[in-house]
């Protein structure tokens, strides 16, 4: 890549140059080489590469190529050994070349006259377009990531992402100011001379000579708007890593790093990061729900909600709903705590809103399956009486075992205990086999009642619930096997069990098998962008809930880790349930091609703000105290405590 002269018409800012810079710090040992600016005018396109003495190379003074474009391929010095990076050129590691023979291009500067000449090529080219640049929507389309690489490396907003960037002392930075000298008196730099500006993380530095005359003028990074590209892309990082601008802030602290002010990562936040998730999300919803209307089905749901502290001081209830088929979030609604009366009333409230929202959409709702919940149970019966109601084989599952394993402890009933595995295993066992029908589920469940007592036949409503379903055992296991006996006080706390009234009720809902572990999945991944005990407002709050969503819906279909050989690869977990050492198989790692596109989005909000600027927070209600506010002077006044406090004395 060839970066032009600027034409002293074409930029003013070259008028500021006096001269060719000195760049005597360059040897052998240190074959790092800095932009070279000439004192002749040369045209824009006629400009030819320069070494070190600033000459034009020896090379191209000979050829008959007058245009950079059309240098001979064989001109190693300027093809092979170096290449333009931001606003320095540096050798590669194909060879050391010699001092002579170090090429340097000259390369613009980052000013405000340069900002303005993007900031209008990245209008002509973005103004007129929709926010969603055509690698987002692919992205979004499918799940093969392997197919929405984006190759153009010429883009500006994609170079910024995939340049690399480093972590400087300043110090470092000042060695190399110091090797500059005047281009007119030749006399050289006091560090006294040298104004430094800072802003964020970038540092904008002035260098002049003692009698005054401008030699340089130099910036860190390059800015977006009025905002340094680095500090925007903290801004953006933060936020889709699962950090909070706290964290990051105090590790900077340790460092002595210097990064953006919370006043600055705020205003990133609600002008560009919030605005690119929310619309991100909307693609995202949109793609989902007409792949949905395309297939003309019925949705088959899972719902369940999050808390964001694990007491009762709750601050929002995330409720999310999952569509079974594809295992992928469809809606999710944040219930901050003053919207309802209580804290139990916050899932309630969260589930309706995501219902009526997927039904004014038009969307017909053929099972919905959740947590055995008596108030969601008694709503979707009032207001949803067409939609099949499906509890959790799980969650029902837990509370058999719970109560088993509570009744086991008491005096006679230890027997019980060898029994709870198998009874927790046939639940799932007559789930998986009732193939709908409700009333074979509840027959086929309180034949356990008869096995236990080593009774293989009896007699039931439905024929084919008249008997176990296994094999015939042999004497020999009827005879090692402990059978509980009929009457006794471990059949009969076994009885209370499976036949409480409650469970019995409930069993029938368990007949379409629905399983919403995936939920808890998803709640996993939504703790790291949300984490527990960390206020967020309500506008931040829908936000990184919906960068866990983006994460989650594009980690689906992940396929199984396999081996150099082909073999799937397992780890190894121990389970409280069982409890026993269990063998998984291993997903394949994220890629996290997402947050590319997301970042590249900011950068393109950054500069257009074409995305609409929405906030919630505002109206949303105030805090959860019931009596009026008063002044702070006359809550201390009234402030009493067992503790003396001797405020003269403290540090």
């Amino acid at each position: 890549m060839v970066t032009k002269h600027s034409h002293p018409e074409c930029n003013s800012t070259n008028q500021l140059e006096h001269g060719r810079e000195d760049t005597s710090f360059i040897s052998q040992n240190n074959p790092v080489s800095t932009s070279v600016t000439v004192k002749e005018k040369v045209e824009c396109d006629e400009m030819v590469p320069c070494r070190v003495c600033g000459h034009p190379c020896s090379v191209c003074l000979k050829s008959e190529y007058p245009r950079p474009s059309q240098f001979p391929p064989d001109h190693y010095g300027y093809c092979r050994k170096t290449r333009t990076i931001g606003t320095m050129t540096e050798a590669t590691d194909n060879g050391i070349m010699e001092h002579g023979d170090i090429v340097v291009t000259s390369v613009k500067k980052i000013s405000h006259t340069l900002h303005k000449e993007v900031r209008s090529n990245i209008n002509e080219s973005h103004g007129k377009r929709n926010p969603v640049n055509g690698n987002e929507k692919h992205l979004f389309d499918s799940h093969d990531d392997d197919a929405n690489e984006n190759d153009d490396d010429n883009d500006e907003v994609s170079s910024l992402l995939q340049i690399k960037k480093f972590i400087v002392f300043e110090s470092c930075i000042d060695d190399i100011l110091n090797c500059l000298t005047c281009n007119i008196c030749k006399c050289p730099i006091e560090r006294s001379s040298t104004i430094k500006e800072y802003r964020g993380s970038m540092i904008m530095v002035s260098v002049f000579c003692p009698d005054g005359h401008l030699v340089k003028q130099w910036s860190s990074q390059p800015l977006r708007g009025e905002i340094p590209v680095v500090d925007l892309l903290v801004s953006a990082a933060i936020p889709f890593a699962g950090q909070s601008y706290t964290q990051i802030s105090q590790f900077a602290n340790f460092m002595n790093l210097q990064i953006q002010s919370e006043k600055a990562y705020e205003t990133v936040q609600r002008e560009i990061v919030l605005p690119v998730v929310d619309h991100s999300w909307n693609v995202m919803q949109d793609h989902i729900f007409r792949k949905i209307k395309d297939s003309n089905c019925f949705l088959r749901l899972a719902g369940d909600c999050r808390y964001d502290s694990s007491d009762l001081n709750a601050s929002y209830c995330t409720y999310s709903l999952l569509e079974m088929e594809t295992q992928e979030i469809v809606a999710f609604v944040n219930i901050k705590v003053t919207e309802t009366d209580s804290l139990s009333k916050m899932e309630v409230e969260g589930f309706r809103k995501c219902m009526l929202y997927l039904i004014e959409k038009g969307f017909r709702i053929e099972i919905l399956a959740t947590a055995r919940h008596d108030q969601i149970e008694s709503l979707v019966t009032k207001e949803f009486p067409e939609i099949d109601h499906q509890f959790d084989v799980w969650h029902l599952e837990k509370w058999v075992r719970k109560e088993l394993l509570q009744k086991s402890k008491t005096t006679g009933c230890e027997e019980l205990s060898a029994y709870i595995k198998a009874v927790c295993n046939h639940l799932w066992w007559c789930v998986a086999n009732c193939q709908g029908d409700k009333q074979w589920l509840k027959e086929s469940w309180v034949s356990i009642l008869h096995h236990v007592l080593n009774e293989h036949s009896f007699e039931g409503e439905i024929v084919t619930c008249a008997g176990c379903s296994h094999e015939n055992l042999s004497p020999k296991e009827a005879r090692e096997k402990k059978w509980l006996k009929r009457g006794s006080k471990a059949h009969n706390a076994l009885k209370e069990v499976v036949q409480d009234k409650s469970l019995l009720k409930d069993i029938g809902n368990l007949s379409e098998y629905c399983n919403i572990s995936n939920l808890d999945v998803y709640h996993r991944v939504l703790t790291k962008y949300v984490p527990k005990r960390q206020d967020f407002d309500l506008d931040h709050m829908n936000c990184r809930t919906a960068i866990a969503i983006i994460d989650h819906n594009m980690s689906q279909n992940r396929d199984k880790k396999v081996d150099m050989h082909g073999i799937g690869v397992y780890k190894t977990e121990f389970s409280k349930v069982v409890p026993n050492m269990e063998a998984k198989p291993v997903n394949n790692s994220k890629l996290y091609k997402w947050v590319a596109v997301l970042m590249k989005l900011c950068l393109l909000q950054s500069q257009t703000m074409a995305i609409p600027i929405e906030t919630v927070t505002a109206r949303s209600k105030g805090n959860i105290a019931s009596v009026q506010p008063q002044k702070k002077a006359d809550i201390v006044s009234k402030l009493r405590s067992r503790f003396k406090v001797v405020y003269d004395q403290m540090p």
